[in-house]
């Protein structure tokens, strides 16, 4: 019972510096976004998509679950055997920077013949050159920041957030303001890429200086079987939702015109935000449960996955009968289309939350084994049919392909998201959906018959008005919730302690 307590109150601790280096990261990075959408426009904004997700590709293939191993077996050995620990770190290290090397000059040596001859779009040539320089820095970074989770100091992530935020934010007003139209695209990589470098640079010093017993001490023999196993399906889990993620952005970058990639990432930028603020504390979580006793586990799981439902319920609502209101009052306009997609795509948050939550219990007991094998069919089933409905339904109209995509994308998550808790009641003996989580559900579709009214009554939304309902939604909604004891003092205590912790 100690545990419980001791461990609830450093995941309440950690987890509200994650929560706060998230929110810089996420809604720095949105305003980010939405200022290059509206920079570039939807033709212009598609092909920085289409850039910055064949670097995510490169960048997930450097990674190759060293992240993630590097947090677990360094958590499980950094107060037993810190010499082990080390050896640990220093070995992962070797792997990934040959990786990252590797993966880099691929990019740079690929960049002509996916431009050219995949894409059919030569403009992204030099951005893909650029490109390959930021994913050798930005994975390098990835890896040493893993250091500040494991030792539990988020705390300095955060400082690191912020400034980046910022130095791009300068970057991009100065490209916006003094740069020609037609090279803001290649600027905006070039101002990318810098600040990559310098975030690298900041984080390698900070993490020798902070840590620097784990650079400095003596290497001891280790289990390397044991982290290739570890890795093998670590990998597969991280490329399957490598592809069930943004694998219909390229489907789309190769037979639909930039606009409608544009389109569809503004949609998508939207509801990932969302979903990476709801599960902002996930790499504190990992370490946490690792080394967490099994009803401990268990306890803390449960919480976590109710209360994160508790928020995303009335999110994929609102976002999903209010897309066109979202859309107008953030991209603009010209993004209008996108309002098909995100109406969609939406519903996809409440079913992430609970895969994220899935994978990194998975993970974090070693057991990811079956439902790592299963994520990778529903990659390649997803591929497969992505490609198909995207083949067919663009030859009649780009829209219906954006609605037909989305729909496909919702079907293959709710998949994913069903056999994760069919795995963990069999394989970890926990059952995560009980009669409570329907309150939740329930209060959604009042709040739900409430905009729809609205909608109804009032027509057009203004900013005002919509303002107005997405405040009164949530009053409703959270009303509902306590009426019907779907939410009890416990869970806002510790909403309410998670965001007052310093």
């Amino acid at each position: 019972m100690k545990e419980s307590f001791e461990l609830k109150d450093q995941l309440v601790k950690n987890s509200a510096w994650g929560m706060i280096n998230s929110l810089i990261n996420r809604i720095g990075g949105f305003i980010l976004i939405v200022l290059i959408s509206r920079m570039l426009m939807p033709e212009g904004f598609g092909r920085y998509s289409l850039a910055m997700t064949i670097a995510l590709f490169f960048i997930t293939f450097s990674d190759m679950g060293i992240n993630q191993s590097l947090i677990r077996y360094v958590s499980l050995e950094i107060d037993k055997d810190e010499g082990k620990a080390i050896s640990y770190l220093k070995y992962l290290f070797k792997i990934r920077f040959l990786l990252t090397l590797t993966v880099s000059l691929i990019l740079l040596a690929g960049s002509h013949i996916l431009s050219v001859y995949i894409f059919k779009d030569p403009s992204l040539f030099f951005p893909l050159i650029i490109l390959s320089i930021y994913v050798f820095f930005i994975s390098l970074t990835s890896f040493f920041e893993s250091l500040f989770f494991i030792k539990k100091n988020v705390k300095y992530l955060s400082a690191k957030e912020f400034f980046s935020v910022l130095f791009r934010l300068i970057c991009l007003l100065g490209i916006w303001f003094f740069i020609s139209s037609s090279s803001k695209l290649n600027w905006i990589f070039i101002s990318l890429t810098s600040f990559s470098i310098l975030a690298f640079l900041f984080i390698f010093c900070l993490s020798k200086k902070k840590y620097i017993s784990l650079f400095n001490s003596k290497e001891i023999p280790i289990d390397k079987k044991d982290i290739s196993h570890f890795l093998l399906f670590i990998n597969i889990q991280n490329i399957s939702i490598l592809i069930l993620s943004n694998f219909t952005v390229l489907l789309l970058g190769i037979f639909l015109n930039s606009e409608f990639v544009g389109y569809y990432t503004s949609s998508w930028a939207l509801v990932s935000g969302v979903i990476s603020l709801l599960f902002s504390f996930s790499y504190v979580f990992i370490p946490i449960l690792t080394n967490a006793k099994e009803e401990t586990f268990k306890f803390l799981l449960k919480k976590i996955f109710r209360i994160s439902l508790i928020l995303a319920l009335p999110i994929s609502f609102g976002l999903s009968l209010l897309s066109k209101f979202f859309i107008l009052s953030i991209y603009g306009e010209a993004y209008l289309t996108a309002a098909i997609p995100l109406s969609i795509l939406a519903f996809v948050i409440p079913l992430l939350v609970g895969i994220n939550l899935a994978l990194d219990s998975f993970s974090a007991r070693n057991k990811q084994k079956k439902f790592a094998i299963f994520m990778l069919v529903s990659a390649f089933a997803f591929i497969f049919l992505n490609y198909i409905f995207i083949k067919l339904l663009s030859t009649n109209s780009g829209k219906i392909a954006l609605a037909g995509v989305s729909i496909l994308n919702l079907v293959i998550w709710l998949i994913c998201f069903l056999s994760a808790i069919y795995l963990l009641k069999k394989e970890l003996k926990i059952n995560l959906i009980s009669k409570d989580l329907f309150k939740p559900l329930l209060s959604s579709l009042v709040m739900s018959a409430f905009i729809l009214s609205s909608l109804y009554f009032v027509g057009q939304l203004t900013l005002v008005t919509g303002i107005v309902i997405i405040l009164s939604s949530m009053i409703i909604y959270f009303s509902f919730l306590y009426m019907i004891k779907g939410i009890t003092k416990e869970d806002l205590a510790l909403i309410k302690q998670t965001f007052q912790r310093k």
